[in-house]
Parts: structure tokens; C-alpha cells; sequence
């Protein structure tokens, strides 16, 4: 399914990437380290986090295809 979502959006002129996040080992847990605090915007996130961020902000669109058991 995600190779024929990216084929598609590659040919309509997309450009695409690729974040796999269990080929990567992410952890979906979440830990009260990363728990969002609505009351402190300067709250820092586990590193993880950040690089997930980082993987995301220059995006515009986002396509998220998984499971659904």
C-alpha cells in the first residue's frame, strides 16, 4: 500500500518521503517524560522525540498508513 501511495504522488509531482517508524525501533510508548504539558509551550521532549520532530516540520502534507487489527 505505501509503495503504491508513493508511486502516485511521485508521479503527480510530489516530492516523498519515507518515515517508517518500526523499521526505525520506535517506541510507542508514551512516557511521562513526553507527555504533552498544555501549560508550558518550553517544555523539552525526550531526544527521540526531537528527531521525530525534525523528520516532520518542513512538511506539508502527511500520509500515515497503518495497521488496523
Amino acid at each position: 500500500m505505501v509503495q503504491e501511495i508513493q508511486g502516485e504522488a511521485v508521479r503527480q509531482g510530489f516530492n516523498v518521503s519515507t518515515l517508517d517508524l518500526y523499521r526505525s525501533g520506535f517506541d510507542p510508548v508514551l512516557r511521562e517524560d513526553d507527555e504533552p504539558d498544555w501549560n508550558n509551550p518550553q517544555k523539552t521532549y525526550s531526544p527521540e522525540v526531537h528527531r521525530l520532530f525534525g523528520e516532520l516540520e518542513d512538511k506539508d502534507t502527511l500520509v500515515l498508513v497503518f495497521p488496523v487489527w
